[in-house]
């Protein structure tokens, strides 16, 4: 796997950061964060939540916006590299890539390669055997989940995230008995809790704050949506950004008809609870 899985000098145990202004803690990170393709701020992949390896068109860069101090080591964060190579191997965890600039090309079992460019997404399960056959100045954003748990059967394939579904063949609504009225196609689901998908929501508006027993990673795609957390702080997205909201931060959700893709990592057992 890439050099971000490969570090662990930060964010563990009670190991507290600065990320451009918000403070995180690996365990209890205290509000959402925006993803911003320049880095926090704007300033790069630069800082204490930074590394660089290699040197010239072999370098590559990783910067943490999450690490979990809990046995999975789920983490989520930007990479970049010039021109990174890896030969055929199966992966150790899955990974969610967004690609934000650049490409990057893999190769499969069968002698197959793909590549993907600005703007796509994808999931490396766990098990799945790829060779980066090349990037070519790319920056993505990323999340490595499911390194712990029962190891899946054969070698899955990469899943190649598309707004419409499989074929563009459309959403499912979700179960009658769900309140919240929305539709959705689920991309990926492990034994640990993790889950990615694409969904689609109506209006709505929340009216307690809810608090994940997870961490979820939102791409927005169409619509506009206002998340709020109680200590009266809001952030407004739209199509384009991306989010998190780490595990343990209450927040309300409020919008207008919404389409994101969605992964779900570092999953404590249990249900989600809800707070006034």
């Amino acid at each position: 796997m890439k050099t971000k899985s490969k570090v662990n000098f930060l964010l563990l145990g009670s190991l507290v950061a600065s990320l451009g202004g918000t403070r995180l803690m690996a365990q209890n990170a205290p509000s959402i964060i925006r993803y911003e393709p320049n880095g926090p701020g704007g300033k790069g992949l630069v800082g204490p939540n930074a590394k660089d390896e290699g040197t010239g068109d072999k370098k590559t860069t990783v910067l943490f916006y999450y690490q979990s101090g809990g046995p999975s080591k789920d983490a989520s964060g930007i990479w970049e590299a010039v021109n990174y190579r890896t030969p055929l191997e199966p992966t150790k965890e899955s990974e969610f890539i967004h690609v934000i600039r650049g490409s990057l090309t893999l190769g499969y079992k069968d002698g197959r390669e793909e590549t993907f460019r600005a703007g796509d997404n994808l999931l490396i399960p766990r098990g799945a055997e790829v060779a980066w056959k090349g990037t070519q100045n790319l920056r993505e954003y990323w999340v490595t989940f499911d390194s712990t748990g029962p190891s899946p059967a054969g070698s899955p394939a990469v899943i190649k995230f598309e707004r419409d579904g499989p074929a563009g063949k459309g959403l499912k609504p979700t179960p009658p008995q769900d309140p919240w009225p929305a539709k959705e196609h689920d991309y990926y689901s492990s034994a640990t809790g993790s889950s990615a998908g694409v969904w689609e929501t109506e209006p709505h508006a929340d009216q307690k704050f809810d608090k994940p027993n997870y961490c979820e990673l939102m791409v927005f795609l169409d619509g506009e949506v206002t998340l709020s957390t109680p200590d009266g702080k809001s952030q407004t997205f739209k199509a384009g950004d991306v989010a998190l909201v780490p595990k343990g931060v209450a927040y309300k959700w409020r919008s207008g008809r919404l389409r994101k893709f969605w992964v779900i990592f570092d999953h404590d057992p249990g249900s989600a609870t809800s707070s006034n």
